[in-house]
């Protein structure tokens, strides 16, 4: 058996697909535009490249965030928005409602 795969193992931009639950009303995230936090930031986690929306746990100056990266089609330049920094505890539950659709 292999090793476990981990968050930075795989192929470039491969990660987790977000679960749509048809039928359901997912909690409406606020989006701000896109703004430099710091100048070290370390992107955690992403979700895969393939879809036109992704999203990326992003870290740096002691807090965490989300990115939202949103297309019109494949090879259009993305639009791209963040949440409010928050704490890295606060972020894990927000990456965990976003991946599961609970959250948008």
């Amino acid at each position: 058996m292999g090793e476990a795969l981990k968050a930075t193992a795989g192929y470039a931009d491969h990660g987790p697909h977000v679960h749509h639950l048809a039928g359901r009303a997912a909690e409406r995230l606020t989006w701000l535009a896109y703004a430099p936090r710091t100048d070290r930031e370390r992107v955690l986690r992403w979700t895969c490249g393939c879809r036109l929306v992704v999203y990326y746990l992003v870290a740096g100056g002691g807090r965490a965030w989300v990115r939202c990266e949103r297309r019109r089609h494949i090879l259009a330049r993305p639009e791209v928005t963040e949440t409010e920094p928050m704490r890295h505890a606060d972020a894990e539950r927000l990456w965990e409602r976003i991946l599961l659709g609970r959250a948008r």
